[in-house]
């Protein structure tokens, strides 16, 4: 038997539209999420953040790296690829999970480089290879 972050890491890896309403198994109803540039609560706003994510962005995809668990805390390292526009993308990051009583994920705190994920928007991406070019 899978322990419940050993199938929250699962769903994760193959999370598409399909899947996605399988949410309840994942998520506290109450839980947090955080990442660079959000910052919401409940799983019905969780739920819709990843619904975003596949209407915006093509076969988006997380691969985990690697996993350090205690208790009912996680780290989960993950690779994040994804096509935008026909062109292919991706990002290294990585999440910190707190599970709940029942297993489910009470709070996930995620944490990537927002220029490496931005760079591929139209406006903001030129303007973050001229910052990077002034710095250098």
């Amino acid at each position: 038997m899978n322990t419940p972050l050993e199938q929250h890491l699962a769903w994760f890896s193959g999370l598409t539209p399909s899947t996605l309403a399988r949410i309840e198994a994942v998520y506290a109803p109450d839980a947090r999420f955080a990442d660079p540039v959000h910052k919401i609560s409940g799983r019905d706003a969780i739920q819709a953040l990843y619904a975003r994510m596949f209407d915006t962005l093509e076969t988006p995809c997380f691969t985990i790296t690697r996993v350090i668990a205690e208790d009912d805390n996680a780290f989960v390292a993950w690779r994040f690829d994804y096509r935008y526009r026909g062109r292919a993308h991706g990002f290294d990051g990585a999440s910190v999970l707190e599970m709940d009583d029942k297993g489910l994920i009470a709070r996930q705190q995620d944490y990537w480089d927002s220029a490496d994920a931005l760079a591929p928007l139209p406006l903001v991406g030129p303007l973050l290879r001229l910052i990077k070019r002034r710095m250098a």
